[in-house]
């Protein structure tokens, strides 16, 4: 999963996974000065929460993050309980 988070550091984050879903909180600083006027502003600043419900339930001790040039990279292993298994059919003859 990739997730854009411009502007935001890594020590900044708060990546948690509970079953199937992901949650990120981060806080955006403001890096201007208390007294800029700004015309436009694209970008928001302060505290945010991303909640995202995963289609199946992921492995939180395999889970891996990486932030590059502002982008948070998440790879998210499904869970052993979650992954298909096959099942042996027996046959009883009589």
């Amino acid at each position: 999963m990739e997730t854009e988070v411009p502007g935001v550091k890594a020590e900044e984050l708060d990546v948690t996974v509970v079953g199937n879903e992901l949650t990120v909180k981060g806080t955006r600083s403001d890096d201007g000065t208390e007294k800029s006027v700004y015309h436009r502003r694209e970008r928001g600043t302060g505290s945010f929460t991303r909640v995202v419900a995963l289609p199946s339930e992921v492995n939180p001790d395999a889970v891996k993050a990486s932030l590059t040039d502002g982008v948070l990279l998440l790879t998210l292993p499904k869970a052993e309980t979650a992954k298909p298994r096959k099942i042996k059919v027996n046959t009883e003859t009589k």
